[in-house]
């Protein structure tokens, strides 16, 4: 059973508060969930579009040492948060089934890494309502999920517009194109290693084809790392479809942070090594000709 502890509780209403913070501390963390549900109105008819305006960010504020900050989510919308989970397995955002009086739900997580917070650590949730036409009182979570150590080095989430100009970032790991794609054409990408140009109908079309998407789906990637070690990139996407964006998957480079989650990890594989060889001395050997002790 994963572990999920409760970042962020809120319930979005037309006429009401648009901003919604909370801090938490002393977290283990891999991913980051959200969580939506309302009771369906009469004739609706708009699925999930409302999302979009309903954006996420989540930054780790370290105190530890020279402290800094990790921004992990930045200002991503809650349907393009929802639409990458989908596409590496998750809900799918055509899936619901519209019934008036009866509640909808759809959750989906964004894969972060893992990181241990520090005792003067705080991990900052903000989420902005940009969405002037919701359905009905929309309930909204955020969760942490902590399943284990493993993997150590922070993913990051943040969102662009296509400017038809050359954008660069830097250590980028995916871009994903969320529209239809109509009309698109070319866009192009250069990484420290080349330059390629991409169809964005043929890349919406190649990520439903092997994505883990139950229905087709408007995202497409249109970039990936081919080592998993990151890149500084530029990419030119154009301007033709409205209300296109992008989403931007990176890592985040912060040493004291991987130092501490080494320790971490570390630490609680040597605790459990020190228990077996004191009660199951049977095991620990087995485990010693393994190379695992």
């Amino acid at each position: 059973m994963n572990l999920s502890t409760p970042l962020l509780t809120c319930q979005l209403t037309s006429n009401g508060q648009r901003n919604f913070n909370q801090v938490n501390s002393n977290l283990k963390v891999n991913g980051a969930m959200v969580d939506v549900d309302f009771i369906c109105p009469e004739s609706y008819t708009s699925g999930w579009d409302f999302l979009k305006d309903i954006k996420l960010s989540l930054d780790l504020r370290r105190g530890k040492g020279t402290g800094g900050t990790s921004t992990i989510i930045q200002n991503v919308s809650l349907l393009n948060m929802l639409k990458y989970s989908d596409l590496i397995a998750g809900v799918s955002t055509e899936g619901t089934k519209w019934t008036a009086g009866k509640k909808v739900r759809i959750s989906g997580i964004l894969p972060i890494g893992f990181f241990a917070m520090g005792a003067n650590d705080a991990l900052e949730t903000f989420l902005y309502n940009g969405s002037n036409s919701l359905p009905a009182s929309v309930n909204v979570r955020i969760s942490a999920i902590y399943t284990n150590t493993g993997y150590t080095v922070i993913k990051t989430y943040r969102e662009a517009l296509p400017t038809g100009a050359d954008q660069p970032y830097k250590n980028v790991l995916g871009i994903f194109y969320m529209g239809k794609g109509d009309g698109v054409g070319q866009c192009s990408v250069t990484d420290q290693l080349g330059d390629q140009s991409i169809n964005v109908s043929d890349a919406i079309a190649y990520s439903n084809a092997t994505g883990e998407l139950e229905f087709f789906t408007d995202i497409g990637q249109l970039y990936e790392e081919p080592y998993q070690i990151s890149q500084n990139v530029h990419f030119t996407v154009p301007t033709t479809e409205a209300g296109a964006s992008l989403l931007i998957v990176g890592l985040d480079f912060s040493p004291d942070l991987l130092e501490r989650n080494d320790i971490e990890q570390s630490g609680q594989r040597e605790a459990l090594i020190d228990q077996i060889r004191v009660n199951d001395a049977s095991k620990y050997e087995y485990l010693t000709y393994l190379g695992k002790n």
